[in-house]
């Protein structure tokens, strides 16, 4: 091998190591980290609230849902070739059988993600957080829909990092005792991040392939028919937008519109100029798609997981600008 092609690779290698150092261990500030834990304690806090009506018909031992049935569930879905054998999946709720000790543990989770978002002892509390809604998850994942997986992802990559450095009590507490001192950016909140960043920029892969490869509902994405399929459900739409029956062409921006934002993300929201305008068309379209569908849940989360790419600085300016307004708005006479 020659010098020169010596030289060439010994170049590559360092500066292949000196950027892949620079994305995984820069530091970063954590206020996207603690958009995380706000978004989801709010959403775990929602989800986990709509099943406390039920809470004793569900999971009582004379309930819908006792371990058993869900394994006995489980394990005829597995049958018919529909997943992955059953797993011993852990739940406190297993342990919970009675309608007082389902109370107590329910108001107990309830606290703990309460705690989680407001960030309060936050590197406790986001792991409980975490373990609290798979626990739920997994005694009955039935009655599970989108919200859930990304609520859990989210949740995990907010136990890793930092996420009580800004906007809690944990921050609050910290600036009392330091007397007013600034958390600094560390390389674990960027770990954290990256690790977010990565594996929701997957998740919008895996979702345009999927509709691309269409599966039991045809190719319904590529020839521009999704829209209609979408909005045309009465069961949980929040707004009837069948209107647009009476405009084919708009009903083919949709459809492609919504595609090509999914292919779109995972390409360009690494680039500090495009993710703006990533950012308004990921607003535009899980705005529509929680007002057509009634995943708002779902649809909040996943804008959410786009605000992981934003830098903290950014969202300091933000926020700072917000209050600035706010503060020089004019008070109007009574």
């Amino acid at each position: 091998m020659s010098a020169e092609s010596k030289g060439y690779f010994a170049t590559l290698i360092e500066r292949f190591a000196a950027g892949w150092n620079r994305f995984w261990y820069t530091p970063a500030d954590a206020r996207p980290l603690a958009v995380m834990r706000i978004v989801t304690g709010v959403v775990a806090l929602y989800l986990l609230a709509s099943l406390t009506p039920d809470l004793v018909t569900f999971f009582s031992n004379d309930g819908i849902l006792t371990p058993e049935s869900v394994e006995s569930w489980e394990g005829r879905f597995v049958e018919r070739g529909h997943g992955l054998p059953p797993l011993n999946r852990f739940s406190f709720l297993n342990y919970l059988r009675n309608p007082t000790e389902l109370w107590i543990g329910h108001l107990a989770a309830l606290f703990v993600l309460g705690a989680y978002t407001v960030g309060l002892r936050t590197r406790i509390t986001s792991v409980l957080a975490l373990y609290v809604v798979l626990s739920y998850i997994h005694r009955a994942p039935m009655l599970t829909a989108q919200a859930e997986p990304a609520l859990a992802m989210l949740m995990f990559y907010a136990c890793l990092g930092p996420s009580g450095r800004h906007w809690s009590v944990d921050a609050c507490l910290a600036q009392r005792g330091a007397k007013g001192a600034k958390p600094q950016p560390t390389w674990g909140a960027n770990v954290a991040l990256r690790l977010m960043q990565v594996h929701v920029a997957l998740l919008y892969v895996a979702i345009a392939f999927s509709q691309i490869a269409g599966g039991i509902s045809g190719p319904v994405w590529l020839n521009g028919e999704s829209a209609w399929w979408i909005v045309a459900r009465p069961e949980t739409r929040l707004v009837d937008f069948t209107f647009i029956a009476t405009a084919p062409q708009l009903i083919d921006v949709l459809t492609y519109g919504i595609l090509l934002f999914e292919l779109a993300f995972p390409l360009l929201m690494w680039n500090r100029l495009a993710r703006p305008l990533l950012l308004g068309w990921a607003a535009v379209t899980w705005a529509f798609l929680a007002l057509a569908t009634g995943l708002v849940p779902y649809a909040v989360l996943m804008f959410a997981a786009g605000l992981a790419f934003v830098p903290g600085e950014d969202l300091r300016r933000w926020t700072s600008s917000l209050r600035r307004g706010t503060a020089h708005e004019p008070v109007k006479a009574a």
